[in-house]
């Protein structure tokens, strides 16, 4: 598998006839409402920044939700809609400096790590791209994306693209919210990946900024001072 192949994958996202947001392979989990509480009104981000290319991948647990927040990302309806389907399509192409929408939300303003998401430094990267308040608090939802096709991919993707480059000393991965990829075993032993100590805070912690600021020093990446 190689890095792209997430880009590839999920520009086979749709929009149902009911209106839902969903990768192809989830449709027959995913479109029984009342199964789960995932927001399926926009399209989903299952990365945020330059997967292509971006020598770091942060590792996230799902795409938060806000009643008021996530529609007002969307407020240029079909502007944003095309926005989004654009950066899932082309995220070496779009001008991550400049976007507008979900990609530039509060949330990702604020944390630490913010500013490498969009100068090219790093991608964020979640292992379920569906939307919901607060997947660790939901046991239904993360149930439910245990058995998600798109789960699974994500976790085949970090195994087979991501974990070989960041051996060879190619990307660092920062674990953040790892329990849902399901390679605790083969992240700890990767040599190119550092696990954040606090997976519960939004912004990357302790050990894990020191390795990361340290990573981006030695190899040329410029300095990050969080």
């Amino acid at each position: 598998m190689n890095i792209e192949d997430i880009v590839i994958y999920w520009k086979r996202q749709t929009r149902t006839e009911d209106g839902l947001w969903l990768h192809p392979d989830d449709r027959e989990i995913l479109s029984e409402r009342n199964r789960h509480t995932f927001n399926l009104d926009f399209p989903v981000g299952p990365f945020i920044g330059n997967v292509v290319c971006s020598p770091v991948v942060v590792l996230g647990l799902n795409a938060g939700y806000h009643e008021t927040g996530t529609a007002k990302d969307f407020d240029r309806g079909e502007v944003d809609i095309r926005g989004q389907l654009e950066q899932n399509a082309m995220p070496d192409k779009v001008d991550w400096k400049n976007r507008k929408g979900a990609a530039r939300s509060d949330y990702y303003r604020k944390i630490n790590y913010g500013e490498l998401l969009f100068d090219g430094r790093a991608v964020m990267v979640d292992a379920c791209a569906y939307r919901s308040k607060s997947l660790s608090n939901e046991p239904k939802n993360k149930k439910i994306a245990e058995d998600l096709p798109s789960v699974k991919f994500a976790r085949r993707w970090l195994l087979e693209a991501v974990l070989p480059l960041a051996n060879a000393g190619r990307r660092l991965v920062v674990a953040k919210r790892w329990s849902l990829w399901n390679a605790s075993s083969e992240l700890r032993t990767a040599s190119g990946v550092v696990m954040d100590p606090c997976p519960q805070s939004s912004n990357i912690t302790g050990g894990a900024k020191e390795h990361l600021r340290q990573w981006l020093t030695d190899n040329g990446f410029g300095v990050w001072n969080p």
